[in-house]
C-alpha cells in the first residue's frame, strides 16, 4: 500500500445540470453555461442576500453575485461527490494509468482539431469596445455604445452580443437598442443574449443602447460576442475569458444650490 492521494471535486451546475470537475480549465465557471459554481450563494454558510458572512467578516455584506476567491470556509451545496482518497499504485498500475491518460489526451486533441474545421468566431479577430460614462445619476437616462471590429471573414451573418445580468437586470433597464436585435434571450445565470443579423463580410458594427439607471451602486459593462451555438465565446482582446470592461458608479444627483438673486436699488 502507499500514500493516499485526493481526487478532484465534482460539482453539479444548478443552472444547466452539467457536472463539473475542479480540474476543468473553465473551473469555477460551468463548462456549459459559464455559471460561477463557487459563488457565495452556493455555500452552506451563505447568510442571505445583503447579509454579512460570519465566517468572513473581512468581506462584509455579500449578495447573490458575490464571489470570494480561495475562501477556506467554503462548503459547496452543489457537491455531487468527492472521492475520499486513492491508494498510491505500484509501477504497473502507474504505467497503465499513464497510458490511459495519454490515449485520453490524444482524443481531446483530435476533437479540438475537428472543431477548428467548424466556422466560428476567432477569439483574436473580434474586438468589442464599450463606451459609456463612468458616473451616472440615479433615474437618469444614458447612452452606451458597443463598437464591434472584426477581421475579414471572421464575423458571421448571425451572432449574439452578451451582457451580464447585474448590469442590465439590476442596475439598468434597457429603453431601446439600435440596430434592433432579431431576438433576445436570457440564459444560464441570467445573462442577456441579443441576436443580430448582418450582411456577409461585415467588419464593423456599432450597437447603441439607451439605458435608465435604476439602482445605486457600482457595476461593470463588459460585452462579449458569441457564436450561434451560445457556447463558444469570442472576447475582446487576445486572452480567452477576458474582455474590455468599464466600471460604472451610479450615484444620487446632488441637489443644486439656489442661486441668490440680486436686486438693483430703485432710483427715486
Amino acid at each position: 500500500m502507499g500514500e493516499e492521494v485526493d481526487i478532484v471535486l465534482r460539482l453539479r451546475c444548478p443552472a444547466c445540470g452539467t457536472d463539473n470537475y475542479d480540474a476543468f480549465i473553465t473551473f469555477p465557471n460551468c463548462v456549459q453555461c459559464r455559471e460561477n459554481l463557487l459563488a457565495c450563494r452556493y455555500c452552506r454558510h451563505f447568510p442571505g442576500d445583503g447579509e454579512a458572512c460570519s465566517f468572513r467578516p473581512d468581506v462584509g455584506r455579500v449578495d447573490n453575485l458575490s464571489y470570494v476567491e480561495d475562501c477556506a470556509h467554503r462548503v459547496s451545496t452543489l457537491m455531487v461527490e468527492r472521492e475520499a482518497t486513492l491508494t498510491a499504485m505500484g509501477p504497473r498500475m502507474w504505467a497503465a494509468s499513464a497510458l490511459v491518460c495519454m490515449v485520453f489526451g490524444l482524443v481531446v486533441v483530435a476533437i479540438a482539431l475537428l472543431n477548428t474545421a467548424v466556422p466560428s468566431l476567432s477569439r483574436a479577430a473580434i474586438v468589442v469596445s464599450p463606451q459609456m460614462p463612468e458616473t451616472v445619476h440615479l433615474n437618469s437616462e444614458v447612452e452606451a455604445r458597443l463598437t464591434i471590429n472584426a477581421a475579414p471573414g471572421t464575423l458571421p451573418s448571425r451572432f449574439y452580443v452578451r451582457l451580464p445580468k447585474n448590469f442590465l437586470s439590476h442596475n439598468f433597464t434597457l429603453i431601446n437598442m439600435t440596430p434592433r436585435p432579431v431576438a433576445h434571450e436570457i440564459r444560464g445565470s441570467g445573462q442577456h443574449y441579443f441576436e443580430f443579423s448582418v450582411a456577409p463580410g461585415t467588419q464593423q458594427m456599432t450597437v447603441c443602447m439607451r439605458l435608465r439607471a435604476v439602482r445605486l451602486g457600482s457595476c461593470e459593462l463588459v460585452a462579449r460576442v458569441v457564436t450561434g451555438d451560445l457556447l463558444t465565446d469570442a472576447h475582446s482582446g487576445t486572452t480567452p475569458f477576458t474582455a474590455k470592461t468599464i466600471n460604472i458608479s451610479i450615484q444620487k444627483e446632488q441637489p443644486k444650490k439656489p442661486v441668490g438673486q440680486t436686486f438693483q436699488p430703485l432710483s427715486l
